[in-house]
């Protein structure tokens, strides 16, 4: 009966532990923009219009589950502006990120995306479909091969949505670049929180 007691009794701490044990650790630094872009790097791309707003900055009080975001302030319509952080990656391993987005858009349009870039020890993007293959410009079969891992921002709305994107490293994977961009097909504010890459 002691026996059967003390199984008994370790079953809840054994449980606990397993759930503790099955949450999976948040690769990002400073996910929660809680101390400013510390981590992360703001990137523009395009030609950049006199006069027209491009930046990234965390805002302390608003929004998503834990109360953070980052702001990405587009008025630009060709340019874009985004953030990225990079970190070690490993081939053959599945990488999930999840997050919660908010758009504002004054135009019809694509409001921009997250994405996860996996890089070789050169620097080269993998899973990127417009790359240069063996044979030049890929074939269809090869493009089928390559698969970009990308979600689209919400659309504009006054709600926050989520977004998610589950990516498994290609062969030769050293490292990878998580990416937020608002679009380069117009301007838009896109806020985002609650930022978690897990590795499984």
């Amino acid at each position: 009966m002691k026996t059967i007691s003390r199984t008994i009794l370790l079953l809840p701490t054994l449980v606990l532990f397993m759930i503790i044990g099955a949450r999976a650790e948040n690769l990002l630094v400073n996910s929660d923009f809680t101390s400013g872009m510390n981590g992360w790097k703001s990137v523009i791309s395009g030609q950049v219009t006199p006069g027209s707003q491009l930046k990234a900055e965390p805002l302390s009080e608003s929004g998503g589950k834990s109360g953070k975001t980052l702001r990405l302030t587009d008025t630009d319509e060709v340019a874009g502006v985004g953030v990225t952080q990079q970190l070690p990656a490993q081939a053959g391993k599945t990488y999930e990120l999840s997050f919660m987005n908010k758009t504002t858009r004054p135009k019809p349009g694509n409001p921009g995306y997250a994405m996860i870039q996996f890089l070789d020890a050169k620097g080269t993007w993998l899973n990127n479909p417009s790359a240069p293959t063996p044979t030049g410009t890929p074939t269809p079969e090869e493009l089928k091969l390559i698969k970009q891992d990308i979600c689209l921002f919400a659309v504009p709305s006054k709600d926050w949505q989520s977004g998610f994107i589950s990516a498994k490293a290609p062969p030769g994977t050293v490292k990878m670049n998580v990416f937020f961009k608002a679009g380069n097909a117009g301007q838009g504010v896109i806020e985002i929180s609650d930022v978690t890459l897990s590795q499984h």
